[in-house]
């Protein structure tokens, strides 16, 4: 793919695209499945919203 020219790089945009499309497809289909067995051991999504707040307020003091 020649990414010098705008043929190429909307070629390369639209191959990211699908394969954007793709993983929130697999992501769909495997969540359900974590989720419950992540909940088994006390990960729920609030416990993950947690860590996901803790995660960027660590990532903004680090830079």
């Amino acid at each position: 793919m020649d990414f010098m020219n705008a043929s190429g790089r909307n070629k390369m945009i639209t191959g990211l695209e699908k394969s954007i499309e793709l993983f929130n497809e697999v992501e769909d289909i495997l969540n359900p499945i974590t989720m419950t067995v992540a909940a088994k051991y006390g990960l729920t999504e609030e416990v993950i919203a947690n860590i996901q707040k803790q995660a960027l307020e660590d990532a903004k003091t680090d830079l």
